[in-house]
């Protein structure tokens, strides 16, 4: 058996609390390929966050009218708004996260999604890079309706039908 000898301790439990824990409303200017270039603001509170933002986005279809012929697929271009609500948590001091994410684009309808998130430092300016996954259930149909296709047209824009993706960058000021 070992004994211990009675040792007093001294000291004070201090609770770690992060240094941004204070609200805080941040613009920003979007230059994205899923979400738009665009301009909008986000609110956050510690590592916690919502954005909002509305952006003007090329969107590039890629249209088979007829997937069994030979003949190759065409492209269109539309010329849509969006607008993006974000919800996103970022992680301890890493400023790296991920986000649920609402869209509504004109032409696409309603979509929802999910994005990586990461905020970084370049020549003193704050900026976040984000990689989402937005699913449009209606959006191949819409395409459909807009360009007067047949219901077995094949919609791609760019990863399927109802499917958009993309990388971009905001810079938080």
């Amino acid at each position: 058996m070992v004994e211990l000898p009675d040792v007093q301790l001294e000291g004070t439990t201090v609770a770690v609390r992060p240094e941004n824990a204070a609200p805080r409303w941040q613009g920003l200017i979007l230059l994205h390929l899923a979400d738009g270039v665009g301009v909008g603001g986000q609110l956050r509170i510690g590592n916690a966050g919502v954005r909002l933002s509305l952006g003007y986005l090329p969107q590039l279809f890629i249209i088979d009218d007829d997937p069994e012929d030979e003949e190759f697929p065409r492209f269109k271009v539309a010329s849509t708004v969006q607008l993006n609500v974000d919800t996103f948590y970022l992680f301890g001091n890493s400023e790296k996260g991920a986000s649920l994410d609402y869209r509504y684009n004109s032409l696409l309808g309603h979509g929802v999604g999910v994005a990586y998130r990461s905020n970084f430092e370049l020549s003193g300016a704050r900026f976040e890079l984000s990689v989402p996954v937005i699913y449009y259930p209606s959006g191949a149909e819409r395409v459909r309706e807009k360009y007067g296709l047949a219901s077995g047209a094949h919609v791609n824009f760019p990863f399927g039908a109802g499917i958009d993706y993309g990388v971009g960058v905001a810079w938080l000021f």
